[in-house]
């Protein structure tokens, strides 16, 4: 199943980054609330649903190297 996140918001519609590259879509063709870096799959229907568990498992991945990089030394 592909994944895809949030690049940003502009306006009405968000920019998707996933697996085939970038989507424009409008925000009312996705699920709400809505913010940069949260995940979405697309359903059997072809709606977008969110993806909470690969959301938080980025953020916390970025998380960790964030903090890794904060530890060394220059």
């Amino acid at each position: 199943m592909e994944i895809w996140s949030v690049d940003r918001l502009e306006g009405d519609w968000a920019v998707l980054a996933g697996p085939g590259g970038r989507l424009e879509l409008p925000l009312e063709e996705l699920p709400s609330p809505l913010g940069e870096g949260d995940c979405l799959r697309r359903d059997a229907g072809g709606r977008w649903q969110p993806a909470p568990e690969e959301t938080k498992r980025r953020r916390e991945a970025l998380f960790r190297r964030a903090r890794a990089l904060g530890k060394q030394s220059p």
